[in-house]
Parts: C-alpha cells; sequence; structure tokens
C-alpha cells in the first residue's frame, strides 16, 4: 500500500505534435506510458480512431482562420445544422462546441471530435439528394489535409484557401491584435473563448466524480477496468491520496488509524479477488473513494473561469475541501498561465 498526497500538473502543447499530444492523454487510461516510442504516436491514434474511440481525440482544439465571407459560414454551418444532420436530430450538440469570434477575418476553434461528428452526422444523409455545402466541405477538408493519416478520406481535399489552420499560441496572438480597436475586457472574453488548458489532476476517486460533473470539458482518466493493479508496473501496490483532513501528523491518530486499516483491507481482498481469477473490473468492487486515480482535463479559458469559480472561489457554496485543495493551486497556476484573463 502506498500513500501519497494530491497534486496537479499542467500538460503543455509545446514541442509534440497533434498525434504525440492525443497519445500522452490516451495512454493515461491504461498507464502504458511505457509503450511510447519516437513513433508510437500516430499508430496510437489511428487505433482510437478506427475504434471510433473519439473521447481522447477531443482533447487536441483545431484552430483556424477563415478569410472568406462570414454571412457564407454561417449560413453553410447552419444549412448543415438544419438539413445535413438532421437525420441524427444532433446538430446543436455538435456545432455549440464550435467557438467563433468574426472581426476582420474569422477564427474558429473546436476540439477536434467536432469534426469527426460532423462527418459522422454527413455519413447519415444522401450526399446525391443533399450535396454537402461548399463551405463545410472546404472546412472539413482543410482538415482532412491537415490530419491525413487519421481523417476519414470522404471530400474532395481540394485546395481550401479560405481557411487556415493554426497553432493555438500563433492563432490567439493574431486575434488578439485584430481585435485591436475593441476595449481591452472584450478583447480578452474572446480569447478566453479560444485558449486551452490541459491539466492532470492526481486525485482520489471522489474529487474525480466531482470533476467529471463539468460536460464542457473534456476527460481522460485512468481506468480501473483494465488497470490490475496486482502487476509489477505498479510495484504490487495500490495508492491511495491521504485525506489531509485525517492527516494529524501523528502515526497513533484514531481516525487516520481507522482510515488506513480500511485502506490495507481493500488492498488485500482486491489481491485476493484477482488470485480466484476475478478480472479488474470485478475486483475494483472492494476499493475505497480514497483510490488514487489520474485524470486529466481539457476546456477552454471560459470554462476554466466558471471552474475555478465554483471549486476554489466557491462562488455558489463551500467547495469540497478536497476538491479546494487540488483546485486553488492550479487556479493560481491559471492566472499565470492566461496572463490574466482569469480572475
Amino acid at each position: 500500500m502506498k500513500v501519497i498526497k494530491p497534486y496537479h500538473e499542467h500538460i503543455s502543447k509545446k514541442g509534440m505534435t497533434p498525434y504525440q499530444f492525443i497519445e500522452k492523454i490516451g495512454r493515461t487510461c491504461y498507464k502504458s506510458e511505457d509503450k511510447i516510442t519516437d513513433d508510437s504516436a500516430v499508430k496510437f491514434v489511428k487505433g482510437l480512431c478506427s475504434r471510433k474511440h473519439y473521447a481522447m481525440i477531443e482533447h487536441y482544439w483545431v484552430h483556424m482562420r477563415y478569410t472568406g465571407l462570414y454571412e457564407d459560414l454561417m449560413k453553410g454551418l447552419s444549412m448543415f445544422a438544419k438539413v445535413d444532420c438532421g437525420l441524427l436530430g444532433e446538430a446543436t450538440d455538435i456545432l455549440k462546441h464550435v467557438y467563433i469570434t468574426e472581426h476582420c477575418d474569422t477564427y474558429i476553434s473546436a476540439p477536434l471530435r467536432v469534426f469527426f461528428d460532423m462527418v459522422s452526422a454527413l455519413g447519415a444523409c444522401d450526399l446525391n439528394v443533399t450535396p454537402i455545402n461548399s463551405v463545410v466541405d472546404e472546412m472539413l477538408s482543410c482538415v482532412g489535409n491537415y490530419f491525413p493519416e487519421i481523417f476519414p478520406q470522404c471530400f474532395s481535399y481540394r485546395n481550401t484557401r479560405h481557411f487556415q489552420i493554426m497553432p493555438e499560441e500563433d492563432f490567439c496572438d493574431d486575434l488578439y491584435n485584430e481585435l485591436y480597436d475593441s476595449p481591452k475586457n472584450l478583447r480578452e472574453q474572446e480569447i478566453m473563448k479560444h485558449r486551452t488548458h490541459t491539466v492532470l489532476f492526481v486525485c482520489d476517486r471522489g474529487v474525480s466524480h466531482e470533476l467529471v460533473r463539468h460536460r464542457p470539458c473534456s476527460f481522460a482518466q485512468e481506468s480501473t477496468r483494465y488497470c490490475n493493479y496486482s502487476k509489477d508496473k505498479f510495484g504490487g501496490d495500490i495508492t491511495f491520496i491521504l485525506p489531509f483532513f485525517f492527516d494529524t501528523g501523528h502515526d497513533d491518530s484514531r481516525v487516520y488509524e481507522a482510515w488506513k486499516t480500511s485502506c490495507e483491507v481493500a488492498e488485500r481482498k482486491y489481491f485476493e479477488l484477482l488470485g480466484y481469477g476475478s478480472t479488474p473490473q470485478e475486483a475494483r468492487s472492494v476499493l475505497p473513494n480514497s483510490l488514487k486515480t489520474e485524470i486529466i482535463m481539457t476546456c477552454n479559458e471560459t470554462e476554466w473561469q466558471h471552474i475555478v469559480n465554483l471549486r476554489a472561489k466557491g462562488t455558489t457554496g463551500a467547495p469540497h475541501p478536497q476538491m479546494k485543495e487540488i483546485m486553488q493551486p492550479w487556479y493560481e497556476e491559471l492566472i499565470e498561465l492566461s496572463e490574466g484573463r482569469i480572475k
């Protein structure tokens, strides 16, 4: 049995390809980071997409500048929502994750998964009866050109002169400069729609259950279905998060000993069940909320502001003490990463 304190780690995209970034996040679920090599990322992400396991590609956001007419873009997306994917009844669910700022050019951001879902929606239609709108075709073709290894090969992939995919930093810098004639607070609000942050929280399962309630976010979490804690990679131990309110600093503390004993019993019974032939997804039934988990969250700054308001600042009521324990340090780092946009 191992006992650790919770912590967080900001995950930067710098120095990684989109595929490497997605692989780093996806392997957290299976704790298979040891399988990462110099050329494993594309194969790993292709495997995710072939199984339509799109939750991991949500963490990578596509940022593109559109130089055509704003009216044409909005008309094309509206036609897509009302006609092309009307059969699925999910158009608003797809497009509500697309963030758009219109000024001289139009700036568009969305999780990569959005574009896969758009293709799936179009697949339910008869394109001979309702041809794909040219702007939507050009946008999806641009994504296809940028991600040829994984994106469905079902578009013309013609010259996409009106759309340009950009790195997030360059995209946000260009947008901020283009909004030079807008009040500072409005400029910051627009940037917050497009600027994303990804963070790893190492916490207990009780805290992670609260985190996943933030539905606009993307999540990747260590899986107790697939992680077998009897294996050598885990050192033959189960790791638990120490609740700070039980940590009195004294080994003979009755509350700490009661908590520690319950975790030791849970660990022992988990290994017993595995020994009887139970699978990890069955044996996990005896594990408590104090079980350590790793959960990665990605969202834009607008949503992060909402999260820290609730989970660190307590604007709607006192946060759970263990939630505040991990969120307050992340909130302080976020203020710096957002250059003060997050208050």
